[in-house]
């Protein structure tokens, strides 16, 4: 319900009767993080509920397992934003949107509608099979963020200054 969790992996989590598997964001924000490999009945990945913002995340690979499952990777249930980040890969859906949730400068599909500057590709890892979530050199990720001032000193997930040139997408 609060807070900032930056430069975090949350992984291999189980929430099989409720939803996000990686959790439940209220108002807090998730910055610079890999969401990866987790389940739920819906919102495999994150679940927003009232508000929170994901930003410059990776949400990716994550399952919903419910009998009419809802949004794999982001599940927008009242509120919540996500912020250059990729929400891609995921099992069934990327994102669901059941009530409020933006999405701005994302790399997702299906195509996020009413979102400044999302696009659909692929965006390109380095290695996805092997779970190595940096981009490749040709990603259209790379330098398609929008970016911000807390950027300025701030570290990416693989410890690199976060703003160099334009910001990238994801963590």
């Amino acid at each position: 319900s609060g807070g900032l969790a930056d430069r975090c992996r949350v992984f291999d989590n189980d929430a099989s009767i409720g939803g996000g598997g990686a959790g439940f964001i209220n108002a807090g924000m998730l910055r610079n993080s890999v969401v990866d490999y987790n389940t739920a009945a819906n919102g495999g990945g994150i679940m927003f509920q009232s508000g929170g913002s994901a930003v410059n995340c990776t949400i990716i690979t994550n399952l919903a397992t419910g009998a009419d499952p809802v949004a794999d990777g982001v599940w927008f249930d009242h509120g919540g934003s996500c912020t250059n980040s990729i929400v891609w890969g995921n099992n069934f859906q990327d994102w669901f949107r059941d009530s409020g949730g933006t999405m701005d400068y994302c790399c997702t599909t299906p195509e996020f509608t009413g979102g400044a500057a999302n696009f659909t590709n692929n965006p390109e890892f380095a290695n996805f099979a092997g779970q190595n979530y940096a981009l490749a050199g040709t990603s259209p990720c790379i330098d398609a963020g929008q970016d911000s001032p807390w950027m300025l000193d701030a570290l990416d997930f693989a410890d690199r200054d976060r703003l160099f040139g334009v910001v990238d997408m994801g963590a």
